[in-house]
C-alpha cells in the first residue's frame, strides 16, 4: 500500500521526535553550550603569542634558550702570553687550586705559572679535570678527591658500574673534588751538593748518556739526568717528583729497586737519582747528576738511613 506525500512527511517528522526524545531522555535536561574564540594574537600566561593548529588545538612556540649551554666536559686550554694561573681561572670562573690540581705535573708548586704554549685541562666547575689511567675506577677517584662516586657518574653522564675499572684515557670531571696539599712557592736554588748526605759515598764521576727525546728539564741538573734514563711523563721540581708519580698511578715504596728513581731532600728542590742496583746488605747504588757538580755524573753507594729519602718510584 503506497502512502501519500503528507502523510509520509508526517511519518518522518514523528519518528524525528521520537529519536530526539530518547536521546533527551538518557542525557538529561540539554546543556547550552557556550564558546569563546581565541584570537590568533592571544597571549599565553607567561606573555608568549600562541596560535590556533588543526582542529582547534592550540599551539604554543618553543622558547629557544639564548644562553649558552652549560659544559660537562673537560676543557682543553693553551696558554698564551701573559697568562697566569690566576688570571685563568678567573676568566673560567673557578678556583686557583682547580686548575693546579687538574694540572698537577707542571703546576704542583703554589706560585708556579705555566709555560706559553702549553695544554692545560680545565673543569667547566670548582673541582679537578683529568684522564682515566688503568685501573682507574670511579669509587677509587672519589676517594682519592674526597667526593662521592655518584657525583662523578652523574656529573659526566656515564653509565659505568663504580667498582669497575674505567676506559683508561677517558676524560673526566671530578665536581667539587679536591686535590692533594699544594707545595710552597720555591725557595732559592742551591745546589745538591751543599747537602750532601754523610751516609752515602761517591764511587766516581765523569760519565755522560744521550739525551732522551722529549727532555725538557734544565740542562745540567738532576732531574734532566733521570729523564735521560728513564723519561716520566710529568714536570716538576725534584721533590714533587714522589706525589706526581702517585698522582699518576705510578707505584712507588719506600724499598730501592734497580731501574727505580729515588726522590730526596738533598737539596732546596730536591735530588732524584737512578737506582743502578741493590746490595745483599740493604744498600744500593745510584747514577745522578749535579751531586758533585754541575752537569757532572757520578756513582754513589747510600746506605739505609743515609738520605733523607722520600721514597722511590717504580
Amino acid at each position: 500500500m503506497k502512502l501519500s506525500r503528507p502523510l509520509t512527511h508526517a511519518v518522518i517528522l514523528a519518528t524525528s521526535v521520537v529519536v530526539g526524545g530518547v536521546h533527551f531522555a538518557d542525557s538529561g535536561a540539554p546543556v547550552e553550550h557556550h564558546f569563546t574564540p581565541i584570537s590568533a594574537n592571544a597571549q599565553s600566561s607567561d606573555g608568549a603569542s600562541i596560535g590556533m593548529g588543526r582542529e582547534a588545538t592550540i599551539i604554543k612556540p618553543l622558547q629557544i634558550p639564548t644562553s649558552a649551554m652549560f659544559s660537562h666536559g673537560v676543557l682543553h686550554y693553551t696558554v698564551i702570553l701573559g697568562d697566569t694561573v690566576a688570571r685563568i681561572a678567573q676568566r673560567q670562573g673557578i678556583p686557583e687550586e682547580a686548575v693546579r690540581w687538574s694540572n698537577l705535573a707542571s703546576l704542583s708548586r703554589a706560585g708556579s705559572e705555566p709555560a706559553i704554549g702549553s695544554q692545560l685541562l680545565l673543569p667547566p666547575v670548582a673541582g679537578i679535570a683529568m684522564v682515566a689511567q688503568p685501573g682507574d675506577t670511579i669509587t677509587g677517584l672519589a676517594n682519592r678527591y674526597h667526593v662521592d662516586a655518584i657525583a662523578i657518574l652523574d656529573f659526566n653522564r656515564l653509565r659505568l658500574t663504580a667498582d669497575v675499572a674505567a676506559p683508561a684515557g677517558l676524560e673526566l670531571v671530578v665536581p667539587a673534588g679536591r686535590g692533594p696539599d699544594l707545595a710552597p712557592a720555591a725557595q732559592q736554588s742551591r745546589p745538591a751538593a751543599s747537602f750532601r748526605s754523610h751516609g752515602s759515598t761517591v764511587l766516581g764521576w765523569g760519565s755522560r748518556v744521550p739525551v732522551a727525546a722529549g727532555n725538557r728539564f734544565a740542562f745540567g741538573n738532576c732531574t734532566y739526568y733521570v729523564y735521560n734514563r728513564r723519561p716520566v711523563t710529568w714536570q716538576g721540581d725534584a721533590w714533587a717528583w714522589y706525589g706526581n708519580a702517585q698522582a699518576m698511578r705510578y707505584a712507588t715504596g719506600q724499598s730501592a729497586r734497580p731501574g727505580a728513581i729515588m726522590v730526596t731532600w738533598e737539596s732546596g728542590y730536591g735530588h732524584v737519582a737512578y737506582v743502578e742496583s741493590v746490595n745483599a746488605d740493604g744498600s744500593w747504588i745510584v747514577s745522578e747528576m749535579n751531586y758533585v757538580a754541575f752537569n757532572m755524573v757520578d756513582r754513589r753507594l747510600i746506605r739505609p738511613g743515609g738520605v733523607p729519602l722520600i721514597g722511590f718510584i717504580y
